[in-house]
């Protein structure tokens, strides 16, 4: 309880006098003879003490009314626990991610927050700044412009964090108000101060389920079919498995197969499905029917941005590639050159072939490196008489001895992502494929992958990641083993030389701030469209590719055109993001013991249905007229007695 005039209270200590002037009454009457007692006699005795007991009860009577009266002026009130501090700032989080678009009761999710926000700022609207998912809208005053802002909220590509947000404060202390449906880590609550007070308004279902299509990719082409082979990885996110679920093939919004699923709970499957060359530049999607989450159903992806991988081969000698290029010629341009006077057209390349040729100079070796860091893929071919092996040593390849040993290659790395796609089922035994004469022993300090070996395990074909780009080294001259008259070659070297073309650029996600185009051909862009919206492109080239950066954000999954001069140049797929499609959020139960076995005091979950706990600023209650009415009634009270004990008398 607390007084907004506690100096009237003193006037308390003036009840004394009645009690004092009471008691002084109550001293043992002095005893009095009379000469004559025949009147007092007639006194009834019960009388004379229902008299004190009156006296007593109107005593009390005025004590308490006097009391109401002073507590009356001294305008007492109450302010229930407020668990937000008036003193700091407030910061009102509103999850607005994917995962907010599941319906609850006719609303989704994120409406159901943006209602509680209305509830909020109707409190109180002042010193309140606006956070939309991780992106501060800025401090607002007003009511009706947070109103509006909140209003135009709308769904946004983004991994809701926590942590993300502390790292937009400054060292200030806040209060902080968090709307979500609870998909964040429990513990990202610890990075909250002591001092700072968080209230979690959570918004959940039971519903943990989600069928969704993650990704896609083509790495497989039919010769003889002319079909390409697309790979589909579906996941379960549900606790139930699913069987014969349908999954859907589009071409230009046209259906052209379809596949069934089979799934068990909370696992993930590949799936493949076959369309035919002619479609390759159309414009794609993938599609399952989950009524759970919507965001995730679709997969766009554009062929047309998977073009010819360009192909240039440094030798002095004859070439090995010449067979392969006849029989990839579709999808694989490819150059040949007998110098390194100039490597600074490689860029243009998708991939580079040293094919024996091997005497580099330091500046063609630092523009390999450069041309490798930018995602580059080299393909290293050893020479018998190698003379320099600085380039190969920067990459993490340390050459030992010659061998002059005839041995089989007889070992395939089955997992490796060149070779994993190649064959239907693993051969469960060793296999001669083809032989080699000689080649060139590894140091043990080389950081390599195996992709063939030798007999006696040693690795003839070899890969390595160097920062963005790879690179692939066959430790046995062509000229000493027969691997370009084997089954094996062309397939091999058609995944090496696609490495960077098959498996991306299907697909961008519309979080990203920049997407890359890779048409070497067509290397301007002036504006993006889905048909409906359009948007002012800025673009750059670098190192042969085009980055594109839109003016203003795009918000929706589609099938893009990118265009010139109102002329389209190709297709862009933008897709959301898979981050908020696995369903892991905490629930409210664990949220609350994980706060109290943390003993995290400054921590509150709060009822979405409670209007009173949302509130900013707790209403005060006073009590002054409570006090006042009292006051009326005891001295109404007090009239109303006396009245009667006088009636009594004058009977």
């Amino acid at each position: 309880m607390s007084f907004h005039n506690p100096g009237i209270l003193y006037f308390l200590f003036f009840l004394l006098i009645p009690i004092i002037l009471h008691i002084i009454n109550l001293r043992k009457p002095k005893r009095v003879y009379f000469s004559s007692i025949k009147l007092l006699k007639n006194i009834n005795s019960k009388k004379r003490k229902l008299n004190k007991i009156n006296d007593l009860f109107l005593l009390f009577v005025r004590l308490f009314a006097l009391t109401f009266l002073i507590l009356a002026f001294s305008k007492p009130y109450k302010t229930p626990y407020n668990f937000i501090d008036d003193s700091k700032k407030i910061k009102l989080i509103i999850d607005n991610s994917m995962s907010m678009s599941n319906q609850i009761d006719n609303l989704n999710k994120l409406e159901i927050a943006k209602n509680l926000a209305y509830d909020y700022i109707k409190s109180n609207a002042e010193n309140i700044e606006l956070i939309v998912g991780n992106t501060s809208l800025g401090d607002f005053n007003n009511q009706e412009v947070l109103f509006d802002q909140i209003k135009s909220i709308d769904f946004d590509d983004f991994s809701f964090s926590l942590e993300k947000l502390k790292s937009l404060n400054d060292t200030s202390k806040f209060n902080y108000i968090i709307i979500s449906d609870l998909q964040f880590k429990a513990t990202s609550l610890l990075n909250f101060d002591s001092k700072e007070k968080v209230t979690i308004i959570p918004i959940t279902d039971n519903n943990k389920s989600n069928i969704f299509i993650d990704s896609c990719w083509i790495k497989n082409y039919d010769y003889n079919s002319n079909f390409f082979e697309i790979f589909i990885k579906v996941s379960n996110g549900g606790d139930f498995e699913i069987d014969n679920f349908p999954a859907f093939l589009f071409s230009d919004n046209k259906q052209i197969t379809q596949c069934i699923i089979n799934l068990k709970a909370q696992e993930d499957t590949i799936i493949t499905m076959k369309f035919p060359a002619e479609k390759f530049n159309s414009k794609l999607y993938l599609q399952i029917n989950d009524d759970s989450y919507q965001f995730d159903n679709k997969l766009f992806f554009s062929a047309d941005n998977v073009e010819k991988s360009k192909v240039l081969e440094i030798t002095n000698r004859k070439s090995n590639f010449e067979n392969l290029s006849n029989i990839t010629h579709d999808f694989i341009d490819f150059t040949f050159q007998n110098t390194y006077n100039s490597l600074e057209n490689i860029f243009d390349f998708d991939a580079i072939i040293i094919n024996e040729y091997f005497d580099l100079e330091k500046k063609s070796i630092e523009i390999l490196s450069k041309y490798l860091k930018k995602g580059g893929i080299l393909f290293i071919s050893l020479n018998k008489k190698l003379n320099n092996e600085a380039l190969l040593s920067q990459l993490g390849i340390y050459l030992g001895d010659w061998s002059n040993k005839n041995l089989n290659v007889n070992k395939i790395n089955y997992e490796h992502p060149i070779c994993n796609e190649i064959f239907e089922e693993k051969i469960k035994r060793n296999l001669e494929i083809f032989n080699s004469s000689g080649y060139y022993k590894l140091s043990p300090k080389s950081n390599y992958n195996e992709i063939l070996s030798l007999e006696n395990s040693d690795p003839f074909l070899l890969s390595n990641k160097y920062f963005d780009g790879n690179i692939f080294v066959m430790t046995s001259p062509f000229e000493q083993n027969t691997f370009k008259n084997s089954s094996l070659f062309a397939p091999i070297f058609f995944n090496i030389f696609n490495t960077n073309s098959f498996s991306e650029r299907l697909y961008e996600y519309i979080k990203n701030e920049y997407y890359i185009i890779n048409k070497k051909n067509k290397l301007v862009a002036e504006s993006i469209t889905n048909g409906y919206d359009e948007v002012k492109l800025k673009s750059k080239k670098e190192f042969g590719k085009l980055i594109i950066i839109p003016t203003d954000k795009l918000t929706k999954h589609d099938n893009y055109l990118v265009k010139y001069n109102d002329n389209t140049t190709q297709s862009l797929s933008l897709n959301y993001s898979r981050d908020e499609s696995k369903i892991n959020s905490i629930s409210v139960n664990e949220l609350n013991e994980f706060i109290v076995n943390n003993k995290m005091e400054n921590v509150r979950l709060v009822d979405s249905g409670n209007k009173k706990q949302i509130k900013f600023k707790n209403e005060i209650k006073e009590y002054w007229k409570f006090c006042l009415i009292l006051t009326l009634l005891f001295f109404l009270f007090e009239i109303l007695f006396i009245r009667r004990i006088e009636n009594e008398y004058n009977y």
